[in-house]
């Protein structure tokens, strides 16, 4: 061997393995999608496009704490996030909204089956902050 060749193999190593590892790692922190649904009658319904558009400020802030992106279609999302609002006629940002839980999406078949739960596990405050509680 030459002098040279220990130090190389060295690097090698290190650089593979830190290649590995970063990639494992951005997959670990990466957001996760999440679909909002209310529950009608026991039945988990999407929301209408309108309904959609009056919860959004406020659903997206709250689950960007919690590494979850919010995304319309309940087919695409990894999570699906189980909510109750009412919405002002008036004024759509003055919606309040509860959180009621928070579940892996099992209309989504790519989802079926990944633990998520770790990420998951904080317990929603009984309304999103829209100062009247």
């Amino acid at each position: 061997m030459t002098p040279l060749f220990r130090p190389l193999l060295r690097l090698g190593v290190i650089l593979v393995l830190a290649a590995t590892l970063s990639g494992c790692a951005s997959s670990l922190f990466a957001p996760v999608s999440c679909a909002p649904v209310t529950l009608v009658n026991g039945q988990q319904l999407a929301l209408s496009r309108a309904d959609y558009i009056s919860v959004e400020p406020k659903l997206a802030a709250y689950l960007a704490e919690r590494r979850l992106v919010l995304v319309s279609d309940i087919t695409k999302a990894e999570m699906l996030v189980t909510i109750d609002y009412e919405r002002d006629p008036v004024d759509p940002s003055r919606t309040n909204v509860v959180v009621m839980q928070i579940e892996e999406n099992h209309f989504n078949p790519v989802a079926r089956g990944r633990n998520r739960d770790s990420l998951h596990n904080v317990s929603p405050p009984p309304r999103l902050a829209d100062g009247r509680n």
